[in-house]
């Protein structure tokens, strides 16, 4: 846990600095070691892990389908285009559809996107829009 709050620290340090100012991907480089760390404590459950990290991170996919396996509570803070991403989202959604309750709500209002993710997974149900719920001819295509 030391190691990961001096993780942090350095990084969020980094970023801070005025030379970092507007990261950008060249600042967005992460040791394995480091990488590793992250996805241990997404492991442990640690709420903060990926949601301390600077945004560049965020968008990291790699990272964020890892720790989004591992918790997919952790897929609320991946960056904005991913949670919009269809494919990203349905990769996750074969594992847990739980991703669902944070991705775009765009895609779960979506009829098209959403017949798919209960083709996937039944559980995604749950996740629509209350709008598609309403609809008779969604509801009677996944009955």
């Amino acid at each position: 846990m030391k190691f990961f709050k001096a993780l942090t620290i350095s990084i969020l340090f980094f970023f801070s600095s005025p030379v970092s100012a507007q990261p950008s991907n060249q600042y967005c480089y992460i040791s394995n070691e480091n990488y590793e760390e992250i996805l241990t404590q997404v492991a442990r459950k640690n709420p903060d892990a990926i949601r301390v990290l600077p945004e560049c991170f965020k968008f990291d996919r790699r990272l964020i389908l890892k720790a989004s396996l591992i918790d997919p509570s952790q897929f609320q803070n991946a960056a904005e285009n991913l949670k919009e991403d269809e494919l990203f989202v349905h990769r996750l959604l074969k594992v847990s559809p739980q991703i669902l309750q944070f991705a775009s709500p765009k895609l779960r209002i979506n009829q098209n996107f959403m017949e798919q993710a209960t083709y996937l997974n039944r559980e995604a149900l749950q996740y629509s829009d209350p709008r598609l719920l309403n609809n008779r001819l969604f509801m009677k295509k996944n009955d």
